[in-house]
């Protein structure tokens, strides 16, 4: 009779830590998708600030832009030793007009020359809406003119209204 009891405090005990296990594994796959969500938001967030550095670039131009090439570099990379590496470099070879840096410049007047001609395109379209709002906003005035001047003459004249 003992030996049951005893089976059974021990198989109590098992069920017991069976249940903390489970409940352990649980918040360790909590943990796991609440790191993975916190990875992923990390790179966006970082993929969205070297977005926001190359408009802002784009938008000062090109005076700003041998100033702020390698503060960028540094801010927009992702590992510290690469960055290191990378300004270094980009130090010792600064010293005379290198080639690399042409065509750089020439994408960004590029690119701001396309940015100024969709912000352009984009005015002309607003315009236009507005114009056409104002017209049919007129439009609407016309006819509320119109129904009120047949409801005033049908009033002064007692004719029925036809709608």
């Amino acid at each position: 009779m003992e030996l049951y009891a005893a089976a059974g405090r021990k198989k109590k005990l098992l069920n017991s830590e069976e249940e903390t296990f489970r409940r352990g594994q649980e918040r360790l796959s909590s943990l796991q998708r609440e790191h993975a969500e916190l990875l992923h938001n990390l790179e966006q967030c970082k993929r969205r600030r070297k977005e926001r550095l190359r408009i802002q670039k784009m938008l000062r131009g090109p005076e700003a832009e041998n100033g702020d090439y390698e503060r960028e570099r540094s801010i927009a990379s992702d590992s510290g030793s690469d960055s290191d590496y990378n300004s270094h470099h980009h130090r010792s070879s600064s010293g005379s007009s290198s080639y690399r840096h042409r065509p750089r410049r020439d994408g960004a007047k590029k690119e701001r020359k396309r940015l100024r001609r969709f912000q352009s395109d984009v005015s002309l379209r607003f315009q236009l809406l507005q114009s056409e709002c104002r017209r049919s906003d007129m439009e609407v005035d016309k006819l509320k003119a119109d129904l009120r001047r047949e409801y005033a003459d049908a009033c002064l004249f007692g004719n029925s209204l036809n709608f």
